[in-house]
């Protein structure tokens, strides 16, 4: 698929992600996720998403199999 043919818009990065609109938006308030804006709408730049999930925490499997985060609840 070209570049061009992804949709850029918030709702499409959360439904790519697995993740929740409300928690799209909270990742921009914090300025974990950078958005582009053009006019009303916003855009999340391939470069944008690619940092964002680069910059996430790694997830970790202990001896009993359970994934978590490395840094968090001891791990």
């Amino acid at each position: 698929m070209s570049q061009e043919a992804i949709d850029r818009s918030p709702r499409a990065f959360a439904n790519r992600n697995g993740i929740s609109l409300t928690t799209v938006y909270n990742q921009m308030r914090s300025g974990q996720l950078k958005a582009k804006k053009l006019g009303k709408r916003t855009l999340i730049t391939a470069e944008a998403e690619k940092e964002w999930l680069e910059n996430l925490p790694d997830a970790v499997v202990d001896s009993d199999g359970r994934f978590g985060f490395r840094g968090v609840c001891g791990r």
